[in-house]
């Protein structure tokens, strides 16, 4: 087999995303691979759908499978029958009843996705053609199945012009992993890698399917005591099928098919079907293994679920326990207009020292950098989950307070709250983890050792913790090891940024220079310049404690493809290396880039651009991110003060100006205020269109 690999660190949630896609001689199918990583210590959501689209026209129909009796809206705010839509739905009315599986009978834009099955495909068939496209992946995590289009009338042939070359309108057939519906959002823990498998194909001949697998597919009409058996397979082999009603077996045929040759026949009954569920379909290999097979599904008449309801506001909601589902049903679906904040807050204001509540507050406050205020609540709900049993049953509120703590560069208490909340399974992961990194920052490289191997036993896959054992071992001067580990890990995963550059600084301390250049050629390569994943390499040896190595990785990237940020970041390395001097020039060349894509949402870069305000008093654009920063988290008066304290400075920046506008009209009710901001922001800029029309 080949595969090619695709990688991405993404910028805004920080996730790792790795892709496989793999083609086997002699089967008709694509495998999808994918790695998902959190690389960060807070628990995050993630949405995953993989999208093909197929071209279609009035014999083209969406496949589903047979015990699909209803589909939902994006939300679920809306629900319909299927195949046979008999009610309202997208504002069109489908009664007495139209099979919204084809094409051209559904005149608007239109998705539906499949509530509920216990199949693992989904597709689409073309009549005329007698060929389509499957989806297989395990139901059981990949629930998600959805159809898309524009829609047959005018609006929607308006867009196929716009979005096609010669294809016309299409389908998109939608499928979900870890979700049923958009948005349908899973949590992925702190540290967590998640991995999972998809398959496509093409198949012809067997029509409208009732069961897929990758080895094969099958689909079985039956109608007037006459049975049609159809069977594709996805790679050449001799296969047997056999048709039973109840015990008594009515085909029982070997044929050698392929993905060119298919199967086909017709059973007659000798005697009258009662129940079409007592059919049973398999089709086996030579050795007896079941490749697909299929009962039909019983006819019920099951009632369409209720589309979704909103959520009630904070006032209306009866319990505490309600409040703090309701809150985190927001975090996870990131919902745009409600916030989780009222949630929890009104819990609290009934039940001061609920613990859920208390950890998600604290939660959301560290998450944008509110350490004090985040300190509060994670305190209080360890106080109470503490009260009356010191070792807790759940000691997740221990780990965030540790993490805060380290936030806060209070790292001996941090150290210890960590410890305490290993105590509990669930957190070892994640404390050992930082724990390791605490005893690498004081370069207690054997403790340290010992603490990220207790972290690989609870994650083996943990790339955080493979690099920093990497960093550990050759701290160590155990070289030899170190190259081993690092090998073990790259063959893992070929994205795997740390071990690499770990492997160039072994080959180097080696004196191998061939092996060195080699691999730091093949880093380069994969990293592909991008800033973003050299920042966040260096991030990672800084939070063990190792600026030189920070800085050093900084320095491998271009200056091309760099923002103000980057520089910042070098220095602020190198002050922590306590080079004043040349920190300085870096954080004036930081100054002197263009301000546009900068886009600082880690709280790493928080830490920098405090830094960065802190050592050049003039420096009005690091303010003016840092603004940015917090009312993208919603801290508007702290937005505020940045920005106030950047016009300051120079007030003849436009951006600024027009963002202070934004802030007084929006939040603070400064309409006068808002107004002179613009105003200010226009005879800076009078090329700015966006300005001119605020």
């Amino acid at each position: 087999s080949k595969t090619i690999w695709v990688n991405e660190y993404e910028i805004m949630f920080r996730t790792k995303c790795a892709l496989g896609f793999k083609l086997y001689p002699n089967k008709a199918y694509i495998e999808l691979h994918a790695k998902l990583y959190n690389r960060t210590p807070f628990p995050q959501t993630f949405l995953w759908w993989a999208n093909p689209a197929v071209s279609v026209d009035e014999h083209y129909q969406s496949v589903f499978p047979p015990d699909v009796h209803a589909v939902y809206d994006h939300g679920k705010r809306d629900v319909s029958s299927f195949p046979i839509a008999t009610g309202t739905y997208y504002k069109v009315d489908y009664a007495p009843g139209t099979d919204i599986s084809r094409y051209t009978n559904i005149p608007v834009p239109t998705s539906y996705m499949a509530v509920n099955s216990e199949y693992n495909f989904v597709g689409g068939y073309h009549h005329l053609k007698n060929a389509g496209m499957l989806h297989i992946a395990n139901h059981h995590v990949s629930p998600g199945k959805k159809q898309w289009t524009w829609g047959c009338g005018e609006f929607g042939k308006a867009w196929d012009r716009q979005l096609t070359d010669t294809d016309g309108p299409y389908f998109e057939l939608m499928c979900g992993m870890f979700t049923d519906n958009q948005p349908d959002f899973s949590w992925i823990m702190p540290n967590e890698v998640r991995e999972f498998k998809q398959y496509f194909m093409p198949y012809k001949n067997v029509g409208y399917i009732k069961n897929a697998s990758k080895e094969a597919m099958c689909n079985l009409e039956i109608a007037n005591n006459l049975a049609k058996v159809k069977i594709y397979v996805t790679t050449p082999q001799k296969v047997k099928v056999v048709l039973r009603y109840q015990n008594e077996i009515l085909l029982n045929e070997t044929a050698d098919l392929s993905p060119i040759v298919t199967f086909e026949k017709s059973v007659d009954f000798s005697f009258k079907i009662v129940k079409e569920e007592d059919c049973y379909l398999q089709v086996l290999d030579e050795e007896g293994n079941i490749l697909v097979d299929y009962r039909p599904v019983a006819k019920q008449n099951e009632a369409i679920p209720d589309p979704a309801s909103p959520i009630p506001l904070p006032s209306a909601i009866e319990t505490t326990e309600e409040l703090y589902l309701a809150g985190l049903h927001l975090e996870q679906y990131r919902h745009a207009t409600y916030s989780a904040q009222d949630y929890y807050e009104e819990a609290l204001r009934r039940e001061p020292k609920n613990i859920r509540c208390n950890n998600a507050l604290g939660l959301l406050h560290l998450r944008t950098g509110a350490y004090q205020k985040s300190e509060i609540y994670f305190r209080t709900a360890v106080e109470k989950v503490i009260k009356y049993n010191p070792n807790p049953f759940d000691s997740e509120p221990l780990f965030n307070l540790g993490l805060c703590l380290q936030f806060q560069k209070k790292f001996d208490e941090a150290f210890a709250v960590f410890y305490k909340s290993t105590w509990n399974a669930a957190m070892q992961d994640n404390a050992f983890l930082q724990l390791a990194y605490l005893a690498a920052k004081k370069a207690n490289w054997q403790e340290a050792l010992e603490l990220v191997n207790k972290s690989l036993v609870r994650n083996a896959e943990s790339l955080k913790a493979k690099h920093l054992k990497a960093i550990i071992l050759r701290k160590l001067g155990q070289n030899d090891l170190a190259t081993q580990w690092n090998e073990l890990s790259i063959q893992t995963d070929q994205f795997d940024f740390g071990s690499k550059h770990e492997q160039v600084l072994i080959f180097k301390a080696n004196k191998q220079v061939d092996k060195a250049d080699q691999m730091a050629q093949n880093l380069k390569k994969v990293m592909r310049n991008n800033s973003n994943n050299y920042l966040e390499l260096a991030i990672d040896y800084a939070n063990a404690g190792c600026f030189e190595d920070a800085y050093n990785v900084l320095l491998l990237v271009k200056d091309d493809e760099t923002s103000a940020l980057f520089f910042y970041y070098l220095g602020f390395y190198l002050l922590n290396l306590g080079d004043t001097a040349q920190a300085k020039n870096w954080y004036q060349k930081g100054f002197e880039c263009s301000p546009d894509k900068v886009f600082p949402n880690r709280l790493e870069d928080v830490e920098v651009l405090l830094s960065v305000v802190e050592h050049n008093k003039a420096d009005h654009k690091a303010y003016y991110y840092l603004g940015n920063f917090y009312y993208a988290k919603r801290r508007y008066d702290d937005a505020k003060k940045c920005w106030e304290q950047s016009v300051m400075i120079n007030q003849n920046f436009a951006t600024t100006q027009r963002n202070l506008g934004i802030a007084y009209y929006n939040k603070f009710n400064q309409k006068e205020k808002a107004l002179q901001c613009f105003e200010k922001a226009f005879v800076c800029d009078d090329k700015d269109s966006r300005v001119l029309f605020e």
